[in-house]
């Protein structure tokens, strides 16, 4: 009795290594497996995750910097437009999530032919009837074929009253530009001016601060952003027919004393 419970010990402990051998040999595999994975990913991690990180850089400083923008569209106030855009990790933050750049457009365009909130017409403003482009197609050859109107213009709407510079009225109207696309069809481009008037109401300057481009082909963005000097930031998103992004560099313009508007860069 006392020889078949010693041998039955021996059993279980040789049972008990046999599994914990298994046990290690099964875990090396995993062990194997798991470090294959972490050199594989390890290869492709940095450009995702360098993405990843300008992306929310790119969130966070906006988010450190940027001022509540006006509830009122006739109350005056600076910054304004989305600070986003000066960054220059925005191309990967675009590429990290498309989703990113459609939160940045929401800002500034119309949705299903809506007012954007952001940019309703002050319907008891003096200046609803009082511009249409013509400096602000002018001023940039980049833009001249992007905002060139073949119907011509009606007035366009007053926007925004940004605080006065050197006594000089800063407005923002809204309106659009039309054209032809390549089977002859017409095509509307929303579009927003900034306006400088002095106080006998002559128009002094105006820039294109913004345009929504598209011939199905190809499409063209303008956005913009204003600091609280005055500074005037723009930059241009182009998406190609496959759906491919392309972010211009950051130009820069300044309003003189004078009231006239001039590139920077």
């Amino acid at each position: 009795m006392e020889e078949n419970f010693i041998t039955i010990i021996f059993i279980l402990v040789g049972l008990k290594q046999n599994i914990k051998k298994m046990r290690i040999t099964r875990f090396r595999r995993a062990g194997k497996l798991i470090y294959i994975l972490l050199l594989f990913l390890g290869c492709k991690i940095p450009q995702s995750q360098n993405q990843q990180e300008a992306k929310a850089d790119v969130i966070k400083d906006a988010k450190k910097v940027q001022k509540d923008l006006p509830q009122s569209n006739y109350q005056e106030g600076l910054p304004l437009g989305k600070i986003e855009i000066l960054d220059a990790r925005l191309q990967d933050a675009i590429l990290t999530d498309d989703s990113f750049l459609g939160t940045i457009f929401e800002y500034y365009s119309e949705v299903d032919a809506k007012p954007n909130p952001n940019f309703q017409e002050i319907l008891d403003s003096p200046f609803n009837s009082f511009y249409k482009p013509k400096l602000a197609d002018e001023k940039e050859d980049v833009d001249s074929f992007f905002l060139s109107s073949e119907e011509g213009y009606t007035f366009f709407k007053h926007v925004k009253k940004l605080p006065q510079f050197s006594d000089n009225s800063i407005m923002v109207f809204s309106g659009s530009s039309s054209n032809y696309d390549y089977d002859g069809n017409t095509i509307y481009t929303q579009r927003m001016d900034l306006v400088i008037v002095d106080d006998k109401k002559n128009i002094i300057d105006a820039l294109n601060i913004y345009y929504d481009y598209s011939d199905g082909i190809v499409a063209k963005t303008k956005l913009f952003y204003i600091d609280e000097s005055y500074n005037i930031f723009v930059r241009y998103v182009v998406v190609g027919e496959e759906g491919n992004h392309k972010i211009s560099g950051l130009e820069a313009y300044k309003i003189t004393q004078k009231g006239r508007i001039v590139k920077q860069n």
